[in-house]
């Protein structure tokens, strides 16, 4: 057995996305049934790759071997991990962006870690409108690159992800639902998102469950105001009696 204690960093942990738990269960079979073939890499002695191995050898009791790597700095590691993460793991566009967007979020931390109360250093930031996440076009363009898609479908993702009910993010995680699709359906409400990411669950077509929700909506609208315009009318009416009323009874008494 592999006594080696190995550090976890949890900057270097949580830019990987986590294995959902049909992928951790296969993993680990595999691990106990034939070993730990693929060795953990290291930069020293923080895993790089491998926490999920590290983490089934240690639960088991199962031998693991090392392989070491040098960087130049935080962020040749963390660029390295992603591109490694990229190439070896079968992710839909979605969760390739969502990992784009970890390194992007740690490259900013630290830059302005470093940057600290300087305020000569501004960053460059495009203006898209609508975006909750503005970068300029450029940076765009080169973090979709990354992920495998264009820099449009990076923002539109990015704006998902910041926004949308956690149905809808869902959903675009396991291909219930496009990102632009997922896109349109974040800068509705959040009871029709989440509305609309149920029924996509159930099995029904994006657009189908789109239209469907918001014919609800327009049926609620539709339904309060004749409702309203019911009890304006009924308010209405009772005035008009009680004023036939109050002048019937002042006619009676003016006859006395």
């Amino acid at each position: 057995m592999n006594t080696q204690v190995l550090k976890i960093d949890e900057e270097f942990a949580t830019l990987i996305p986590p294995l959902t738990t049909d992928e951790y269960t296969r993993l680990e079979q595999s691990i106990i049934t034939e070993g730990c073939r693929e060795a953990i890499i290291v930069w020293n002695d923080i895993i790089i790759d491998g926490h999920n191995r590290y983490k089934v050898c240690k639960a088991h009791d199962i031998d693991f071997q090392t392989t070491q790597k040098n960087f130049k700095s935080l962020e040749e590691a963390m660029l390295w991990m992603i591109q490694n993460q990229l190439g070896k793991r079968n992710l839909n566009a979605f969760r390739r962006i969502e990992m784009v967007r970890n390194y992007e979020k740690a490259i900013k931390a630290q830059a302005k870690a470093r940057q600290g109360t300087r305020n000569d250093i501004k960053e460059h930031s495009g203006n898209f409108s609508g975006m909750s996440h503005p970068i300029s076009r450029d940076a765009r363009d080169e973090l979709g690159n990354m992920a495998g898609v264009s820099g449009n479908t990076y923002q539109h993702a990015i704006y998902v992800i910041d926004n949308a009910q956690a149905h809808v993010i869902e959903a675009a995680r396991n291909n219930k639902i496009s990102i632009n699709s997922a896109y349109e359906v974040t800068k509705l409400p959040e009871d029709q998102q989440e509305e609309i990411a149920k029924l996509i669950g159930q099995g029904e077509a994006v657009k189908s469950a789109i239209s469907e929700v918001k014919s609800r909506k327009r049926k609620s609208e539709h339904d309060t105001t004749a409702n309203t315009s019911d009890n304006v009318l009924s308010q209405s009416a009772t005035s008009e009696t009680s004023l036939r009323n109050d002048k019937t009874n002042l006619t009676a008494m003016n006859d006395e």
